[in-house]
């Protein structure tokens, strides 16, 4: 259990990440179980104790007389706390298994996204890096899958999350290339399945819609 606790707590690296990690709810769960199976055997132990203390002290002669009530009880106190020792054993055993199945934060880190959409003969990609709330590099770029494309004059982007009712909201970004933006800081609020509108205009009246859903990790 010590070990055990000790490479947990490296794994996590820090207090948040015990709470905010599947894999340290599992820890905290795994090491109460424990701490039960152990206080439980030492119940187990102090009964059988105290039940061999009792028949050392018989004497011979009435050794083979009908077990009492105080030892028939003790045996009934043992047999309980044996079986709720290896109910906690199983249970550590599965909560073993869910520690095992959860990463750790460190391995459990928000990924990029990458996602495109195509009107025409215009492709539009919107990438996220890393993917999370709160504050996130964003690049959007309009291609073609001849190569040749004319340059957008403008190129706004919106993002919004149905599911909550939320947005759209306007993300500022900035030109980088043709056909290129980027919002250094795109602040999704809160995480779930984001729709990011983006519109690009050619001249006075030509402007095309492309929307994309992408996940945003907490």
């Amino acid at each position: 259990a010590v070990s055990g606790s000790v490479n947990g707590w490296r794994q996590i690296g820090s207090p948040g990440g015990i709470t905010e990690s599947s894999y340290g709810r599992w820890l905290i769960v795994k090491l109460s179980l424990v701490a039960v199976v152990v206080v439980v055997a030492a119940v187990s132990r102090a009964v059988l104790h105290r039940s061999s203390t009792s028949s050392a002290a018989v004497p011979l002669a009435l050794s083979a007389a009908p077990v009492d009530e105080p030892r028939q009880a003790g045996g009934e106190r043992l047999r309980a706390s044996v079986w709720l020792e290896v109910v906690g054993v199983a249970l550590v055993v599965a909560a073993t298994s869910g520690l095992v199945d959860s990463p750790p934060p460190e391995l459990d880190a928000p990924t990029n996204q990458l996602v495109s959409t195509v009107q025409g003969d215009r492709i539009a990609q919107v990438e996220l890096e890393p993917a999370i709330t709160g504050g996130t590099v964003m690049h959007v770029t309009i291609t073609s899958p001849r190569g040749g494309l004319d340059r957008a004059d403008e190129i706004t982007v919106t993002a919004e999350l149905v599911a909550d009712g939320i947005g759209p909201i306007d993300i500022d970004t900035i030109d980088s290339g043709p056909n290129h933006v980027i919002a250094d800081d795109a602040n999704f609020p809160v995480p779930g399945l984001w729709t990011v509108e983006v519109t690009a205009r050619y001249g006075e009246f030509d402007q095309i819609v492309f929307d994309v859903d992408i996940p945003v990790e907490s």
